[in-house]
């Protein structure tokens, strides 16, 4: 059977091992990766100024406004064809929500085209897991599994779209721009797309035993500790934070890589570490004495590589705490890496 409709991640995935002895060696690679570069170009424009007989016509491009149509009646009919799907889903009582996924990296193109401003009603659960965490993130793509065996099955519809017919694509654009709940998720998904580290500090508070979250009273107890952190990692590679948050537990900042990725970045008590208990993709941490400062990410919107690249940036945020007067001095043999 097709199943489309759900991705549960294992939270118990491995996980990279960091590296103390060994920084990565990012000035370096960049002047590599700049030379390469600089050769290809060049080779490039060789290419071009070497002599060619040959007379191939130039591809035909249609009007921009031409194929922002045909992809937005490519859009709007996976959208039907997946709404199919949740209506029957949800008929067997299961309430998942319709979201574009194919045809994900064109959003952009249909929320200019239709003129739909990216927004998000619920900009503390602006994804479906954090809505409905026990669908989603529990065991909710085994159940829908099981009750779904034998004969009455649902499966996803894949309608092929006709965009060499001008009156087709008409049809299904006048349809788009009329359907509210089209409009509304195409807004939300191209907002959480342009908002990777809300998303993920939003994740990054769930837990498996609901101990923690928004409803966590805020305290001041490990913003000076984070604030120590949180540059170490800034100086060690880029690395911008872009939301805060501060609990009795806890507190965190979560910012974006070089590569737009966002990656967590959390310091306080061990059991609130963001590789316990957590729906993170990938996590690890550093235990500083009683201080543990623990790194994440939950993908797609940020991966292994960014998480690599803020944990050996971190590898001096320790000694930060002991200078500070934060971590004693006499804890330095409980410092190690998770």
């Amino acid at each position: 059977m097709t199943q489309e409709y759900v991705v549960v991640e294992d939270q118990h995935a491995a996980r990279d091992r960091p590296r103390l002895s060994a920084p990565r060696r990012a000035l370096r690679t960049r002047i590599a990766l700049v030379a390469a570069a600089a050769l290809v170009v060049l080779g490039a424009g060789m290419v071009l100024a070497w002599p060619d007989d040959r007379t191939d016509p130039l591809p035909e491009i249609g009007p921009p406004t031409a194929t922002a149509a045909k992809t937005t009646a490519i859009v709007y009919q996976e959208w039907n064809d997946r709404r199919a799907l949740v209506e029957c889903l949800d008929e067997r009582g299961f309430s998942y929500e319709t979201r574009i996924v194919d045809h994900q990296g064109s959003l952009g193109t249909v929320a200019q085209y239709l003129g739909v401003e990216p927004a998000t009603g619920t900009p503390s659960a602006p994804v479906p897991m954090l809505r409905q965490p026990d669908l989603y993130l529990g065991r909710g793509g085994g159940v829908v599994e099981e009750a779904l065996r034998g004969e009455a099955t649902c499966t996803l519809p894949r309608t092929p779209v006709d965009t060499t017919d001008d009156t087709v694509v008409d049809q299904a654009v006048a349809a788009a721009r009329v359907d509210e709940l089209f409009l509304a998720t195409v807004a939300e998904q191209v907002w959480v797309q342009q908002h990777p580290a809300e998303v993920t500090h939003e994740v990054s508070l769930l837990r498996h035993d609901r101990s923690a979250g928004m409803g966590a009273d805020e305290s001041t107890r490990w913003d000076r500790a984070l604030a120590l952190v949180a540059d170490v990692a800034s100086e060690g590679t880029v690395w911008v934070p872009v939301v805060n948050a501060s609990q009795e537990t806890f507190a965190q900042s979560v910012g974006l890589t070089v590569s737009g990725g966002a990656v967590a970045v959390r310091v306080g008590e061990e059991d609130a570490a963001l590789d316990r208990g957590t729906y993170m993709s990938r996590a690890q941490a550093i235990q500083c004495g009683p201080v543990t400062i623990s790194a994440a990410v939950k993908g797609p919107w940020g991966d292994g590589e960014d998480l690599a690249d803020v944990m050996d940036a971190l590898g001096t945020a320790c000694n930060a705490l002991i200078r500070d007067g934060i971590v004693e001095a006499e804890s330095l043999a409980d410092v190690y890496w998770d």
